[in-house]
């Protein structure tokens, strides 16, 4: 049984950036893996790009066991720098990584001021299916000031799309993937909960 305590990253102190980087790594490494497969040098490459005090974070016994960004129409989850990324990963793999992380990361949110979008949700390994996920996505909708929470998920992610459902998010839009099978999915599925309608 897991203890958690919810915290923004921004209220720690920063030694918990490399936790946070090696959570992400954790969640998205098949994502990251043509950096390098290294997973200690993608955590530690990566340490820099967290917005603090957008991420919530959940410890248990002072470990960050997952996390969660709410973005909005201002600040996304992370900030990204060209010279760091090449420093940890190369001339050409870090630029690379660098434009196509861009193009994800720094396009500004076509939001309303209160709207957030849910991005960057993960879980450690060993705590998945303990009820960490969900016990973010509660606490972000109960204590922030937002109206509208938004999320997007692939179609191939059964688990994350039965979690949202039972947490009351709703399907607004489906986008089809340009490339499915270099992509790995689909649809990207867009889903809402706003506190409207409660």
């Amino acid at each position: 049984m897991l203890d958690l305590k919810i915290k923004r990253l921004s209220e720690l102190d920063n030694s918990y950036q490399a936790e946070v980087a090696q959570l992400f790594v954790e969640g998205y490494y098949k994502d990251l893996k043509f950096l390098t497969e290294n997973r200690k040098k993608l955590s530690h490459g990566l340490e820099h790009i967290f917005n603090a005090d957008i991420i919530y974070v959940a410890l248990d016994n002072r470990k960050i066991v997952g996390m969660l960004a709410c973005a909005n129409n201002k600040k996304r989850a992370l900030t990204l720098n060209k010279q760091e990324y090449v420093k940890h990963f190369g001339y050409f793999k870090g630029r690379i990584a660098f434009n196509i992380m861009s193009k994800i990361f720094h396009a500004p949110l076509d939001y309303s001021d209160d709207t957030t979008y849910i991005e960057v949700v993960a879980t450690g390994e060993t705590s998945r299916g303990k009820g960490v996920a969900s016990s973010l996505m509660k606490y972000v909708f109960e204590k922030l000031s937002y109206t509208n929470y938004v999320l997007e998920v692939t179609d191939v992610n059964k688990g994350a799309l039965t979690l949202y459902e039972k947490l009351g998010y709703q399907e607004f839009k489906r986008v089809q993937a340009k490339f499915p099978k270099l992509a790995g999915f689909n649809y990207s599925i867009y889903m809402k909960k706003s506190k409207i309608n409660l």
